[in-house]
């Protein structure tokens, strides 16, 4: 019996230490419903790109983009080596989802030391867009990377920020 308490003692031990410092958002409001969602100006997607980055309201190359602060990515379903302009509309939301991942090449360190160093964890909301006039229009990602601790999503507001008045969350 004194065996097997020590042993679950040592097992309860280590599994808390090999832990990835990642808590999922407890006691959060859900997400509010989106309706819609408005492009209220043409958007350009550069050539060979399905995608653009959106910070403080300026569409911004990938390189440029801060991630530890809330950014925007809006999405087409294919790349083209042309460029190519999205109009002015109002998109149906037809589907909205929230989800975690971790980011960077920390966890091996972590699981073999046992110490402090957690990975940095990325907050993305993903809202998918219908168009019957721009059919290739995909999707608008909201993100933002956070230490495992301070993880949280991007809110409403802060999309609404970051979006500035390029769309209009409805």
């Amino acid at each position: 019996m004194r065996i097997l308490s020590i042993f679950l003692l040592i097992l309860s031990l280590f599994a808390c230490t090999a832990g990835s410092g990642y808590r999922p958002e407890t006691g959060s409001a859900p997400f509010p419903g989106l309706s819609s969602v408005t492009l209220n100006r043409e958007f350009h997607i550069r050539p060979d790109r399905a995608s653009e980055y959106i910070q403080y309201g300026e569409i911004k190359p990938r390189n440029k983009v801060v991630e530890y602060y809330p950014h925007c990515i809006f999405e087409l379903r294919s790349v083209s080596d042309q460029s190519r302009t999205v109009k002015p509309e109002t998109f149906t939301v037809t589907g909205l989802h929230r989800d975690r991942y971790m980011a960077g090449f920390r966890e091996l360190k972590l699981a073999f030391s046992g110490g402090g160093d957690y990975n940095m964890v990325m907050s993305t909301t993903t809202i998918s867009l219908g168009s019957t006039q721009q059919p290739d229009v995909f999707r608008l990602s909201c993100k933002q990377l956070d230490e495992p601790y301070l993880a949280r999503h991007v809110s409403v507001k802060q999309m609404r920020k970051t979006l500035d008045d390029l769309f209009t969350l409805e």
